[in-house]
C-alpha cells in the first residue's frame, strides 16, 4: 500500500485537529470542562479515541489548544498592524476595534476558557509553564510596541508601556469576566464596542471644554 505523502498527511492532520477543535468548543460551551472527556471528544469529532490521544495528553491540554486556536485570527490581525509606519493613536484605536470585535464574536468560547483557566489551579500553572504556550502573548507584545511609540512621540502621556499594556489587558479580561457572570445576549456588539473604545481612549471624565 503506498505511503501517504507528507503534504497529504499534513492536510489530514490539519483536518483532524480542526474537527477536534470544533467538537471541543461545542462540548465546552454546552457542558463545561466536566463534560469534556477523551471518549466524548472522539465521538463528537467522529474520530477514534486513539487519534485524540495522539494529539493530546489529557483534556487540560485540549483546553489550551482550544484557547490558542480560538485566538489565532485575533493574533494574526493584531500582528498585521504596521507599528513602524503607523500613527500610534490610530493604531491603538484600530487594535481596540479588532480585539473587541473578536471578543464579542467569540465571547462564549472565550468565556468558557477564562472560567476554566481561572478556576483550575493546575490549568493556571500549565498555561504559564511556557511563554510560548500562554495564549495571546503576541498581542501583548504588539500593544507594548504601540504604547512605546506613542510615548516616544509624545502622543501618549509619559509612562511605562508595559504598565499601559497591563491596564489594557486587565480591562479586556474584565470584559470577558462580564460575559461570564453578566451575559447579555441582547447587547448590540457595534454599540458596545464603540462605547468601550471611547471609555478606554478618552476616560470617564469629560474634557474641560465639555463641562457645563
Amino acid at each position: 500500500m503506498p505511503r501517504l505523502s507528507e503534504e497529504k498527511r499534513a492536510v489530514l492532520e490539519s483536518m483532524t485537529r480542526e474537527a477536534l477543535y470544533e467538537a471541543a468548543v461545542g462540548i465546552l460551551q454546552d457542558e463545561g470542562l466536566q463534560g469534556l472527556t477523551m471518549e466524548r471528544l472522539a465521538a463528537s469529532a467522529g474520530v477514534a479515541k486513539g487519534t485524540v490521544y495522539n494529539s493530546f495528553r489529557d483534556k487540560k491540554e485540549i483546553v489550551l489548544f482550544v484557547a490558542e486556536r480560538t485566538m489565532e485570527d485575533m493574533i494574526r490581525d493584531v500582528q498585521d498592524l504596521d507599528v513602524e509606519n503607523g500613527d500610534p493613536v490610530e493604531l491603538l484605536e484600530e487594535s481596540l476595534e479588532l480585539l473587541l470585535h473578536h471578543l464579542f464574536e467569540k465571547r462564549k468560547t472565550l468565556s468558557a476558557m477564562f472560567r476554566i483557566i481561572s478556576e483550575d489551579a493546575d490549568m493556571r500553572v500549565l498555561a504559564c509553564e511556557s511563554r510560548n504556550r500562554q495564549p495571546g502573548y503576541e498581542i501583548r507584545e504588539k500593544m507594548v510596541e504601540i504604547f512605546r511609540k506613542g510615548v516616544s512621540t509624545g502622543q501618549f502621556r509619559p509612562g511605562d508601556p508595559a504598565l499601559m499594556d497591563s491596564v489594557l489587558h486587565a480591562t479586556l479580561h474584565g470584559i470577558i469576566h462580564e460575559f461570564i457572570f453578566h451575559s447579555r445576549e441582547e447587547t448590540d456588539p457595534t454599540a458596545a464596542i464603540a462605547a468601550i473604545k471611547d471609555l478606554i481612549l478618552h476616560g470617564f471624565c469629560p474634557e474641560e471644554k465639555d463641562k457645563p
